[in-house]
């Protein structure tokens, strides 16, 4: 194993074990700050580097991997629990099915990857790649929070309620 390999191993072992924290944490919602993680993922993503291959197999294999980042993001989205504390401030927090979900997407990645290797195409993922696509699943999520909540009449909401819970999943 390289060096370059094992920093990047090191690397994205670290940043899903922060992910899976930060889904068991529960966080006040907001809208300014609703995206701030996808941005930082996105961000530290760019700036590592993305390299696709412009092999036509390459950037099939890459698009179902940015459709299956998208559509993970859908799902947690509706997983997510929502609810109002008594002065009307919105919190979240993931599931255990918001974590499977995640933790999936990531054995699809790694299955991707391996199915490329086996059939010969130039598609290799690194941590920029990885942190992108992260980005995208994250980004897609808080946006279909963030509806749930305008659907809900919680957006622009301050006035105090009782909490609720919805889409509540064991």
């Amino acid at each position: 194993m390289s060096t370059t390999t094992a920093i990047s191993t090191i690397a994205i072992v670290a940043l899903i074990g922060y992910s899976l924290y930060r889904q068991t944490r529960t966080s006040r919602l907001t809208r300014g700050g609703r995206y701030k993680m996808a941005l930082i993922y996105g961000i530290i993503g760019v700036c590592l580097g993305v390299n696709i291959s412009h092999d036509p197999a390459a950037l099939g294999l890459t698009a179902i991997s940015l459709a299956a980042s998208a559509g993970v993001g859908a799902l947690r989205a509706q997983r997510t629990r929502l609810w109002r504390d008594e002065d009307g401030r919105v919190f979240t927090r993931g599931t255990r099915t918001t974590i499977g979900l995640f933790l999936a997407l990531i054995a699809f990645k790694v299955a991707l990857g391996t199915f490329a290797y086996f059939v010969h195409v130039p598609y290799e993922a690194n941590v920029g790649e990885v942190m992108v696509m992260l980005a995208l699943m994250l980004a897609v999520q808080a946006t279909i929070v963030w509806r749930r909540v305008e659907a809900l009449g919680w957006a622009s909401s301050s006035a105090p309620s009782d909490p609720v819970r919805v889409g509540a999943a064991k």
